[in-house]
């Protein structure tokens, strides 16, 4: 298997900035900790706003990587998402019907594996979905300004969503 050296960015976006930060070092550790990588150089960059969005941040990270040969490239190309990557070397690359082999099973693993999640994720949305609506006819139109309440504090960047508000009314 031939060695590979490339450069990749690593690109993550969110608030706060802290959270956005301390989670790019923790993907660049992640990907580092993988079998058969080894960075051999990193360079952080801070998060900035991004334009035209109110409290929401962009960073990266510029990365030169060690791989120990082609699968691993398509692995860490695949699971990671970098913004960017690019191979410095060896100049050509050859494959061999078991570096494809690994790579596709390997992607067909994780395609099985998420679309199970995404199932398990859609019943989960169905059943709260159900549940809604028996609230919503139990409840009224006290469900829908409540809720309504709480997409404006998410909209607007809200840490938690406020809690609905009692009116005063004499009886």
């Amino acid at each position: 298997m031939a060695k590979i050296e490339a450069r990749a960015i690593m690109e993550i976006m969110g608030r706060p900035p802290e959270h956005i930060a301390e989670s790019l070092n923790t993907l660049v550790v992640k990907m580092g900790a993988e079998k058969g990588v080894k960075i051999a150089n990193k360079k952080y960059h801070d998060p900035v706003p991004v334009k035209e969005v109110n409290n929401l941040y962009t960073a990266f990270a510029e990365l030169e990587l060690e791989l120990d040969g082609i699968t691993t490239l398509l692995m860490i190309t695949y699971i990671y998402s970098p913004s960017n990557i690019e191979v410095v070397s060896p100049e050509t690359l050859k494959l061999s019907n078991d570096d494809i082999n690994e790579f596709f099973n390997n992607l067909l693993a994780r395609i099985h594996h998420y679309g199970a999640l995404l199932k398990r994720s859609n019943t989960e949305r169905d059943i709260f979905l159900s549940q809604l609506q028996y609230l919503k006819k139990k409840l009224g139109t006290k469900v829908d300004k409540t809720l309504q309440d709480m997409v404006k504090d998410l909209q607007k960047g809200a840490k938690k969503p406020s809690k609905p508000t009692k009116k005063n009314s004499k009886k």
